[in-house]
Formats: C-alpha cells, structure tokens, sequence
C-alpha cells in the first residue's frame, strides 16, 4: 500500500535532486496529466482549463501550495492504491477479504471468478 512517510518519499524521490526547480515542476504536471489519464483515459491536459480549475489556489502562498499540493498527491496516492483490484485462492467473502472502495474487483484464480466489492460484501 503506498505510504505518504516523509523519509521514503525523500529517498524515493533522490533521483530528481538533478533537476532544477523549472524542470521539476515541468515534470510534476507531465506526471499529474499522466495519472489524470490513467485513471479517466478521455480527460485532456487543458493548460487554459487547469488554470480556470486552479483560480481558487492563487491566493496561497507557495509555501502553502506547495505543502497542499503534497498532501494532495498523499490523498490521491492513497485512494488509487485502495481502489486497485485484488486477487486470492478461493471466495474473498469465505476469506474475509475486505474491499476499500465499492466497485473494487476481486479475482478469484482458483475458479476464474471475478467480484465487485458492494460495500458490505463481495458480489
């Protein structure tokens, strides 16, 4: 599951100390725009939009959207890899297996069966 902990994310992330901060940035929204289309293959990378979506955040100052813009990616990082699907040897409900969103998938490689995660139980 992925984690937010400041120190693997500073290890994770020692590769972009050889950037400046243009290039970073430059590379955050390509990264942005690339999870954005992962997730909705039909959304674009609009500049003219995502500045009209983004009004809101310029009164913050950089510190304070940049400290928002990391617990943003947190967030996001956290709900994508609570929404992957799962797999297992058997039934999930006889496993008690516990899905984190519904419409979560569930594979069960034993039967070739897939389920959708309802909320209380696996369908």
């Amino acid at each position: 599951m992925a984690s937010c902990d400041i120190q693997e994310l500073i290890d994770d992330g020692k590769c972009y100390f050889a950037l400046n901060a243009g290039e970073q940035e430059v590379v955050k929204l390509a990264l942005l725009c690339r999870i954005l289309q992962t997730l909705d293959p039909l959304a674009t990378c609009n500049i003219q939009d995502l500045l009209d979506d983004g009004k809101c955040f310029f009164g913050l100052s950089s510190g304070a959207q940049e400290v928002t813009e990391l617990q943003l990616l947190c967030d996001i990082s956290a709900a994508i890899s609570g929404a992957l699907p799962l797999s297992g040897a058997g039934d999930p409900n006889v496993l008690g297996v516990v899905g984190t969103q519904v419409g979560q998938t569930y594979f069960n490689t034993l039967s070739d069966a897939t389920y959708h995660w309802n909320g209380t139980l696996w369908v």
